[in-house]
């Protein structure tokens, strides 16, 4: 098992994870809001209890994401390759997440705002993280755009990721645009954008494979 500077990190937050829990329990309304609505209202609750622990425990679940992928990956020396882009996409979706938990948490305590708003940009810098990392990925079964096509070709995965990666720039760019638009349409984007890059992605990778083989 590899360790490093991200893997020490991702432990260390999971670890903090269940002390803010703990702290935070008797500050906690007894149902706490864990759902919002499209246009940015609360619209689902929770025991506190369950409220915090699912906090630590989708951390743990990341964290044995984190380091089972390696171990279970058949083509570790290709995840091996570009293991520094894998810590730095596991690290963007643990900030994220830990980003979302803690608004979450300042909210149930009194602080009333738009949660769609302060969570959509942040999901757009994540589509431009994950944009960033796809080109520099090689083929495996674990990470990336797994298609049919692109486990079947090592030049049908290489190009596929290139234009993947592009796409998801550009959606998270827009994903970010959107805050300045109502709560309901950066809502709709933010899911119209994922929607329309995984077709797009899947398109090309097959049209992609087509020609290769032809």
């Amino acid at each position: 098992m590899r360790n490093s500077r991200e893997g020490f990190l991702l432990v260390f937050l999971t670890s903090m994870s269940v002390f803010l829990a703990v702290v935070l329990y008797g500050a906690m309304p007894s149902r706490m809001v864990t759902h919002w609505g499209i246009d940015g209202l609360p619209n689902g609750w929770m025991d506190k209890f369950w409220g915090l622990a699912i906090y630590p425990l989708i951390n743990l679940f990341l964290l044995l994401v984190y380091y089972g992928v390696p171990v279970l990956e058949p083509k570790k020396k290709n995840l091996a390759a570009f293991r520094k882009d894998y810590d730095r996409l596991m690290m963007w979706i643990f900030g994220v997440l830990n980003y979302i938990f803690i608004l979450s948490f300042v909210y149930n305590l009194g602080v009333v705002f738009d949660m769609g708003r302060m969570v959509i940009p942040a999901l757009g810098l994540l589509y431009v993280a994950i944009g960033m990392i796809l080109p520099r990925s090689k083929q495996n079964f674990m990470v990336g755009i797994r298609t049919p096509w692109s486990l079947a070709s090592e030049k049908v995965w290489q190009k596929t990721h290139f234009f993947g990666g592009r796409l998801f720039v550009f959606a998270g760019l827009v994903t970010i645009g959107s805050v300045f638009l109502p709560s309901r349409w950066g809502f709709f984007i933010l899911i119209g954008s994922i929607l329309l890059v995984t077709l797009l992605t899947v398109v090309y990778s097959w049209k992609v494979y087509r020609r290769e083989t032809k």
